[in-house]
């Protein structure tokens, strides 16, 4: 019996001469950008190249169809008229020429729809094969340009310092294929992949087999644990040099070790998302009048105490009686989202933790600023910088790859993470977590009077053991939060932490204590 991998093969048409001409797309896509980014010199030599290939393509779409070769000559003609204009004819180039060239493109080659047992295979409108799962129905790259996707993501991550990248997840090849010809064929890819068969397909109808031999390595696994276990080493080793293919995470997202290379995934993507608002935002703060968080302890003590981390969930409700009392007994850590709250409640916390990057967080304090005048507050340097400036209390800073002299800080995600990290660094004797309710506790999200509103981002919801040991609501950031903090938690055995969210999602390492 043939295999579903060589049923495919042996019906798939030869892809050389729809990829060689989809190629022409791509080339004039990256013409495009060139001209704007204005290299100019760059531009000229692959616009050459690529219209000689359309002097060629033009009589082949007029034999399959006479009035669409026609009306492609016409635009090409157009686009050569603006050529002294480079704006201009990049601009031709992108909105006519591309355009007509795909339509015509889909007229010299018809469809191709295939299934096998684990894939949907079908040519996109830029004549690129893209991928399906058979077991989700998603798309593993895009169903309209696959090629011009993994350039655009490559452009934006591609460094120059880079000599070697880390891929896991093969797909067709195009993000690793993509990140070679970005290092100008220069940069090692190592691409890492638990699928046989869809290595082979990378190669066979993919773009995998076009990176040179001595710039690929393929890395096979076919077990989790020991692609986490890689994937964790790089992650430790190099982080800016890794990319983990988002398909891939919902693939594995079952079991502890799929659990784990999410959390990987997550740190990355966030990386990726916040490193230009985190450098522009520690420059900024850098300005402003701060002191080194080391000196935190030196100024106020408040070490080997019990703590409060006052987060905003639904169960703050409960326990600002427990808050109030705690005053002058516990060193009380509350995150930027409650101080409205606590303002409105004439309780004043210890400290304040903020860990945002995002400017909107200045309407966390805005018509309190006064309030905050006395209350130290310790955040990173990538944290907000219109939150800082707003803030009237003394400023703490980690620097920016938040370290110090004289502690191991671990935290991310959520500020929650930030606050219990502080507590720890505190030497904390207990901690006690209010509002880390982690779930939509009483289907809300967060506690009333604070900077949400109580039903704000109710959304992707999926069920969870409570600390009631009922099942609650909650949706799957709260679930990488929640593996974050458990994390943390396991790191610290010596200290007994009380979650007193009454009907949150259960946080493992913790003891339910219901006030």
């Amino acid at each position: 019996m043939v295999s579903s991998f060589w049923r495919i093969i042996m019906l798939l048409p030869s892809l050389e001469p729809i990829y060689t001409d989809a190629m022409i797309l791509e080339d004039l896509e990256e013409v495009a950008f060139l001209f704007t980014y204005t290299d100019l010199e760059q531009a000229v030599i692959l616009w050459e190249k690529t219209s000689k290939q359309i002097e060629d393509f033009i009589p082949r779409v007029a034999q399959a169809e006479l009035s669409q070769g026609k009306k492609l000559l016409d635009c090409w003609k157009n686009t050569l008229d603006v050529r002294d204009d480079f704006r201009a004819f990049s601009a031709a180039i992108k909105f006519q020429l591309i355009p007509i060239l795909r339509y015509s493109l889909n007229i010299l080659y018809g469809p191709i729809v295939l299934d096998g047992v684990k894939w949907h295979f079908e040519k996109t409108p830029s004549g690129f094969i893209t991928l399906k799962d058979q077991k989700d129905s998603k798309y593993i790259h895009s169903p309209y340009d696959p090629m011009r996707e993994a350039a655009e993501l490559a452009q934006s991550i591609y460094s120059t310092e880079m000599d070697e990248y880390h891929i896991l997840g093969c797909g067709l090849g195009y993000f690793p294929y993509q990140m070679w010809i970005k290092s100008d064929k220069s940069c090692h890819i190592y691409v890492y992949e638990d699928d046989e068969e869809i290595i082979e397909y990378a190669k066979k109808m993919g773009v995998l087999s076009w990176i040179d031999d001595e710039y690929i390595t393929i890395v096979h696994f076919s077990d989790v644990r020991e692609i986490y276990n890689r994937i964790h080493d790089l992650f430790i080793l190099k982080a800016d040099d890794l990319f983990i293919s988002d398909w891939k995470v919902n693939g594995y997202y079952t079991g502890e070790f799929g659990k784990k290379i999410e959390d990987v995934d997550f740190s990355l993507r966030t990386t990726r998302d916040k490193g230009k608002i985190w450098s522009i935002n520690a420059r900024e703060n850098k300005k402003l009048n701060f002191h080194p968080v080391e000196d935190y302890t030196k100024l106020y003590g408040n070490t080997n105490k019990e703590c409060v981390v006052v987060s905003a969930g639904p169960s703050l409700d409960d326990c600002i009686e427990f808050i109030r009392e705690s005053k002058g007994k516990r060193v009380i850590i509350a995150i930027n989202a409650v101080l409205k709250r606590l303002e409105k409640e004439k309780i004043t916390p210890d400290i304040v933790a903020m860990l945002s990057p995002n400017k909107e967080l200045s309407s966390h304090i805005e018509g309190i600023e006064e309030y905050t005048r006395d209350i130290p507050m310790i955040m990173p340097l990538s944290g907000s910088r219109t939150f800082a400036k707003s803030y009237e209390g003394p400023l703490f800073f980690l620097n920016e790859d938040a370290s110090s002299a004289d502690y191991n800080w671990v935290f991310g995600g959520t500020v929650a993470s930030l606050a219990l990290c502080i507590a720890y660094y505190l030497k904390a004797s207990k901690v006690y977590l209010v509002g880390s309710d982690l779930a939509f506790s009483g289907g809300k999200n967060y506690s009333s009077g604070g900077a949400h509103s109580e039903y704000e981002e109710i959304n992707n919801d999926l069920l969870v053991e409570a600390t009631d040991g009922g099942m609650v609501k909650t949706k799957l950031i709260y679930n990488v939060f929640r593996d974050i903090i458990e994390n943390q938690i396991a790191q610290h055995p010596e200290t007994k932490v009380y979650n007193l969210a009454k009907h949150g999602a259960k946080i493992s390492g913790t003891i339910s204590e219901l006030l």
